[in-house]
């Protein structure tokens, strides 16, 4: 479980070029954000997922309120997350209080994003929506967010690696 912002100005890659003063890329206006919070069900490759116009303790209540409807409460689940400063904030303890029959929080050590595999799709998302492409409009970029993640199977254990299949074109939609 994690959040990833979402910003209308291009992600850039790394490319090549040749050697001189670093590569400028054009962005016009603001860069207003968004976020996606997300949980992971890696053992059914099933992602629940919620559009917030910002990444804040109030975006995170608000997903694990979907994430209590989501999931099935009769069996106990564990939520992995990093150690962000929303996840521990007091509001948020209180939330895993009331609800520790079914969850139970799982905290990453710190500085180790690389343990979490949730950070794999959010790169995914990015590589899709924003390498080397602006968006001109916050608004069309988050519907083309929730067009990739709607339906996404996700599957870590597979022997050629990650495999994400959304289940449709999504160049055709978005």
């Amino acid at each position: 479980m994690d959040e990833c912002e979402l910003h209308p100005h291009p992600t850039l890659a790394p490319v090549w070029r040749r050697r001189g003063p670093p590569l400028r890329s054009p962005a016009a206006g603001d860069d207003h954000q968004g976020a996606v919070v997300g949980g992971l069900d890696s053992a059914r490759g099933r992602l629940v997922h919620q559009i917030h116009p910002r990444k804040d303790e109030d975006a995170f209540l608000a997903f694990h309120d979907e994430l209590a409807h989501a999931l099935p409460a009769d069996e106990p689940l564990v939520v992995v997350l990093d150690n962000a400063s929303d996840h521990k904030r007091h509001a948020v303890q209180e939330w895993w209080q009331l609800h520790a029959d079914p969850f139970q929080p799982f905290f990453l050590p710190a500085y180790t994003p690389q343990l979490n595999l949730i950070e794999r799709l959010w790169r995914y998302l990015k590589d899709k929506l924003a390498c080397h492409r602006g968006w001109n409009d916050l608004a069309r970029l988050q519907v083309a967010a929730e067009t990739l993640l709607t339906g996404l199977e996700v599957h870590f254990h597979s022997t050629e690696g990650p495999a994400f299949r959304p289940p449709h074109n999504f160049r055709e939609t978005a």
